[in-house]
C-alpha cells in the first residue's frame, strides 16, 4: 500500500511547540509546510528571537560570542575590547587589484565582517578575501604567518606583503593546522 506524503483536506496538523491547529495562510506558511516544519508563526517568531545573525549570516550557539539577535556587524554585538579578547577566529589574506602583487595578512573573529569594514574605504568595493583558515589562537597564528610571509615577500609594509597572490594562498593553506 502506497501512502502519500501530502496532507488530505481533512487532516489537521498541530504546532509541535504549542499544539495549536495549523492553518495555511493564517498561522502557517506554504514554505514551512513544504519543508515539513510544523510550527506556527508565533512559535517560529519565538524560536527566531533565540537565534543570532551578523550581517545576515547565522551564527551558531556554539560560538563563544553568541548573543541572540540580528546585528549589522560584530561591533554592534560586543565592544571592541571583548572581540579582541576572543582568541578563536580566522587568519585571512585579502587583496585589492589597485595594489597588484600585494596581499594583506590579518586575523578576525569573522572574515566577512572584516571584509565589509575594508569595503567602507573603497569606492569600488573591490577588496577580496582569497584565503582563510580557522584557528583557536588567531593572534598567535597571524604572527606565525607573518614570519612565513616575510621569508618569501620581496617587500613588507605593516601587514601588507609584496608576494604573488597564488603563493600567499598556498602558504596559508600549507600552514592550516588549527
Amino acid at each position: 500500500m502506497h501512502r502519500s506524503n501530502t496532507m488530505s483536506a481533512s487532516e489537521t496538523k498541530l504546532c509541535i511547540d504549542c499544539g495549536v491547529a495549523l492553518t495555511l495562510g493564517d498561522n502557517w506558511t506554504e514554505a514551512r509546510k513544504s519543508q515539513g516544519k510544523y510550527v506556527c508563526k508565533s512559535c517560529w517568531e519565538e524560536r527566531d528571537k533565540q537565534r543570532m545573525f551578523v550581517n545576515g549570516k547565522e551564527i551558531p550557539k556554539s560560538n563563544p560570542l553568541f548573543k541572540a539577535g540580528r546585528w549589522k556587524t560584530w561591533l554592534h554585538v560586543h565592544t571592541l575590547e571583548k572581540l579582541e579578547r576572543e582568541a578563536s577566529g580566522y587568519v585571512y589574506v585579502i587583496v585589492n587589484n589597485a595594489w597588484r602583487g600585494w596581499v594583506k595578512l590579518g586575523c578576525a573573529v569573522d572574515v566577512d565582517d572584516r571584509l565589509n569594514s575594508y569595503q567602507t574605504y573603497s569606492p569600488f568595493r573591490d577588496y577580496r578575501v582569497v584565503a582563510q583558515i580557522a584557528c583557536d589562537q588567531r593572534y598567535k597564528k597571524e604572527k606565525e604567518m607573518q614570519r612565513v610571509f616575510s621569508k618569501v615577500a620581496s617587500e613588507k609594509e605593516n601587514e601588507w606583503f609584496k608576494i604573488d597572490e597564488a603563493e600567499a594562498i598556498k602558504l596559508l593553506k600549507e600552514n592550516d593546522n588549527a
